[in-house]
Parts: C-alpha cells; structure tokens; sequence
C-alpha cells in the first residue's frame, strides 16, 4: 500500500498598516496581554496527521502527535517574565475566552453580570482543579489579578481596577470593581492566565520553567531553554472542558528560519511558524520540491507603521501631513518589506482584534498631494 504523506505548513501574516506617525518616531503598532502572542501559537486545534498505511481493519491508529517548528524560543511561565509566551495557553486557562468567531464565551467563569455601572459580578465553573490537584475557586481569581496588576507589565491594564475592593463572597463568586465605566472588563478577562494562590505563593522560579500548576487541557512535560517545550495532553477526568484532538504537542525553536523550513521539508516537523518570506513565495507559487505541502495564512495582532521625524515644524501643518501621506504608494512598502506576507491596511488595527473598525484602504493620490503642498 501505498503511505500517504501530509505535512501541513501554516504561515503566520502579518496585517500591515502603514500609518503617518507626524509627531513621533516610534512605530504606531498596538500591544497586548498574555494572549499578545502572534497568534497565540497553542497547537490545540490543529488535527494531527493521519500517516500509517491506508485502508484495511490493521491500519494503524492515527498519530495524535505535533511536532510544531517556530523562531519563538521558549519562555518561562511565570507571568512576570512570560506574559508573550505563546505557549501560556497550552497550561492556563482565562475567565473567558474567545470562540473561532470572535466571540466571548465562558472560560473558567461560566456567567457574568453588572449589578451596577461599576460592578461585575462573575460566576466560576465548580469542580475545576489545577495540574497539582488544586481546586479552583475565587481568591485565585483575585491573586492572579492583584499579581498581573502589580508584578508584571500589564499595570496599565488595571488602570480602572479598585482591586482593593473587589471581594470573593463565596468560593464560585467574584465581584470586581472598577473606579469608572470601563467597557472592556469582559473582554479584557480574556488576556489574564488563572493561577494557583497556594501553588504561585511558595513555586520558584524553576517550578514556573520546568512544571507550571494549572487548569489547561495540557501537563508541560519538558522545557529546554532555547530548545524546545513540551506537552502532554491531560486525561478526561483531570479537566474541565472538550479536551482537543492533540495527545502530545512538541514546539522546536529555530535560529534560523531556513533550517526549519529544510526539517518541514524533510518530515521533522508537522507545522512551521513564522517561515521566511521567500520560503512562503516558493510554498504559496505550488513548485515541485513543495508539493506536498499546504498553507495558511493568519493574521497576527501586530501594526506595522512609517515614523518620520519627531521634531519637524513642518507637521504642524495639516496639509503636509496629508500630502505626505497621499504620497505613499504603501502597497509597494509592503512587498518591499514582507514580500507576499502581507496585507493592505483598512484600519489602525488589525482585523484579528477586538474593537477593529474598517475605515478603508489609503489610496495613494499624488496630484491630490500636490495640490495640498
């Protein structure tokens, strides 16, 4: 009989917007939470390679398992240092997470509610325990806040916290307080990890690298600094939720693109993360040595923008600014820079986010930029 290969290749696309920074020279790209990996590469819901011989009642069973190439090195778990670890999800959950619509849905909590403008009350999902045997119940929820709110980067986060006043009536209630109207407090549960209280109070700093403690769908089993991490998928009884298709999920971390697009090749790997643009050209334009392979292309929540400079009297002056950018022919940038990784903007946020909005393509219009000049 005859084996059928399949390796599948996912390219990960960045959403450009090329935006006119006239009075700073920084980029104007926006930055998240925990989930502010590009794309949060978990591997979870990827259905594994079938493989094995085909056809007949002695096949053998389908391999469960990913091998995943990425340029993303592996990172510690504590949230203090690894808030963009992609790999946070594989061993944490969130209150609430987002479905493949964009949807909020139940996490960890399974309802919530405003009693008042500046209260939120949530329900938490009973029976749930964490990977060290843990259960899970409100004063988690309020230390994995306090502790993203006061030992990590995202203190901004919190800005409309009253974190002194948010209690835990019982163990399955949380009520939050904010100091004003804050319109994303559902959505922004989404970025914050759950941890253990007793765990995190007395783990080191090798307990967060080696053996994370929590509620996901996967057990770390191995983390070699620089090299690679691993995961073994937890057993039914151990976890809340569906468990995913994946049995085991490996991610190797590469320096250099081209050797993991050379193993992808090879059969190495099942998946590759963030292939070379020249690599995704060949893959994308069908050539023999790539046959069988296949692709797809995901945006990633990262804004690409021109910054001129900062101190320019100039810019004072609405017409340049906007004759500058009419000028553009951004489209050319972008294959200048990212080749066929990329996509025309339509808004100063990439379509992946929440609160995205299209305003439209900016069109380049020279005689228009003369004539403001």
């Amino acid at each position: 009989m005859k084996k059928i290969k399949r390796i599948t290749a996912l390219l990960l696309a960045l959403c450009l917007v090329m935006g006119l920074a006239a009075c700073s020279s920084k980029d104007s790209g926006t930055t998240g939470g925990a989930d502010d990996q590009p794309s949060a590469p978990s591997g979870t819901n990827d259905a594994a390679p079938s493989g094995g011989e085909s056809g007949g009642s002695d096949a053998a069973p389908a391999d469960r398992s990913l091998m995943i190439g990425t340029t993303i090195a592996p990172a510690s778990f504590l949230s203090s240092m690894g808030a963009s670890n992609p790999y946070m999800s594989m061993i944490f959950d969130t209150l609430v997470m987002y479905d493949e619509d964009g949807e909020l849905v139940p996490g960890l909590a399974t309802e919530w509610s405003y009693t008042d403008d500046y209260t939120l009350e949530l329900k938490l999902r009973e029976g749930v325990k964490f990977t060290g045997g843990q259960e899970f119940v409100a004063s988690d929820v309020l230390y994995s806040l306090n502790y993203w709110a006061t030992e990590t980067t995202m203190a901004e986060s919190f800005s409309a916290y009253d974190l002194a006043a948010c209690t835990a009536p019982d163990d399955h209630t949380v009520v939050l307080k904010f100091t004003e109207i804050y319109g994303p407090a559902v959505s922004a549960l989404t970025q914050f990890s759950m941890f253990s209280e007793d765990w995190a109070k007395g783990a080191s700093g090798d307990d967060w690298f080696t053996s994370p403690n929590g509620t996901g769908a996967y057990v770390c089993t191995e983390n070699l600094d620089g090299q690679q991490t691993s995961f073994v998928r937890k057993d039914a009884a151990d976890y809340w939720g569906e468990l995913p298709e994946c049995e085991s999920v490996t991610y190797k971390y590469y320096a250099e693109t081209s050797t993991m697009y050379i193993d992808l090749e090879q059969g190495a790997l099942d998946l590759a993360y963030n292939i070379a643009s020249v690599d995704a050209e060949r893959l994308m334009n069908g050539t023999e040595e790539n046959k069988d392979l296949t692709y797809q292309l995901q945006g990633m929540r990262i804004n690409m923008g021109l910054g001129l400079c900062e101190y320019c009297p100039y810019w004072e002056d609405v017409r340049v600014r906007q004759a500058v950018a009419l000028s553009l022919d951004t489209a050319a940038i972008a294959q200048a820079a990212l080749g066929v990784l990329w996509q025309p903007a339509d808004s100063m946020l990439p379509s992946s986010v929440s609160y995205y909005y299209s305003v439209g393509q900016r069109q380049q219009d020279i005689e228009k930029a003369r004539e403001l000049m």
